[in-house]
């Protein structure tokens, strides 16, 4: 493209360094033949306070059959790390970053210090979607970004240290995290149980705290915030419901009975999801590529 004169996208940009990673594969994720969704999926990623929060239930299997549905936001970073023991020594962490706005996007280290602090996990990245809102941070779009930037957050992996006070996890878990990682657990939403509208939100990585995201190695994270992955349920196949499963499954669930007619406009990296999840739920579901408001 640079040759013919053009300005490189993004998504070249990401061949490109794909090609020249050699500890970094981008593997395609397929739709599996099972399904996540609970009440604290419903809502989005929710905290534990009480220690409430389930492991992700298996909604539907028969019904996902179109397992060769491919789709941008399902590639996933397949990454290798090597078990590590709970250590108090600091750790390098390995990671692809934006070092600024619109950069391509270069291996980059930094360190997490000692072991977790209370209430948290640190879990080895295995698998990482790729989402559309991850390119508008790298593009600082929103104007909230914090570089240099690791983005994703559609993350599964293995839970390798645990800090004081996490009962919920231990070393070995299989463990995915979402977008959000707080929230301010005062406000009249977060005292309702939708946490996901709290004023005060706090993302998966960026914001005030320049965190990180899961185009690494490994992630520190709030245990209240993270999901247990089901024995049985492929890991590789977890990350985008983490994101691009709650977004559809969230009105399904909420505006649908079994037998409703239901229509899907787009079929993407959300709307292929919306599909099975309806099928799923015994909907009657219809898809249309376009629509038109006159």
């Amino acid at each position: 493209q640079q040759r013919l004169g053009r300005a490189p996208t993004f998504g070249s940009k990401i061949r490109q360094q794909g090609k020249r990673a050699t500890r970094w594969h981008l593997r395609t994720c397929r739709a599996k033949t099972c399904v996540a969704g609970n009440r604290e999926l419903e809502h989005g990623a929710k905290s534990t306070r009480g220690g409430t929060t389930d492991a992700i239930p298996v909604m539907a299997r028969k019904a996902m059959r179109s397992s060769m549905l491919l789709c941008a936001a399902m590639r996933l970073a397949a990454i290798k790390v090597a078990p590590r023991l709970m250590s108090t020594k600091a750790q390098e962490v390995q990671a692809w970053a934006a070092m600024e706005p619109g950069a391509p996007l270069v291996p980059h280290s930094f360190e997490l210090a000692g072991k977790p602090p209370p209430g948290h996990v640190d879990i080895a990245v295995r698998f990482c979607g790729i989402c559309g809102s991850d390119v508008h941070q790298i593009e600082d779009a929103w104007g909230v970004a914090s570089f240099p930037l690791v983005a994703g957050h559609e993350i599964v992996g293995e839970v390798v240290a645990v800090g004081d006070g996490v009962t919920r996890f231990a070393q070995g878990d299989v463990a995915a995290i979402g977008v959000q990682r707080s929230c301010c657990g005062s406000c009249v939403h977060c005292g309702a149980g939708d946490e996901n509208v709290c004023p005060s939100i706090t993302k998966t990585y960026a914001g005030p705290n320049k965190d990180r995201g899961g185009f690494a190695t490994m992630i520190r994270y709030p245990a209240g915030w993270v999901f247990a992955v089901p024995t049985g349920l492929a890991p590789e196949s977890v990350g985008p419901l983490m994101c691009a499963g709650i977004t559809t499954y969230s009105p399904l669930k909420r505006h649908a009975t079994r037998g409703d007619r239901v229509g899907i406009v787009g079929i993407g990296g959300l709307g292929h999801l919306a599909l099975q999840f309806g099928r799923a739920m015994g909907l009657e579901v219809c898809r249309a590529r376009h629509i038109y408001i006159y």
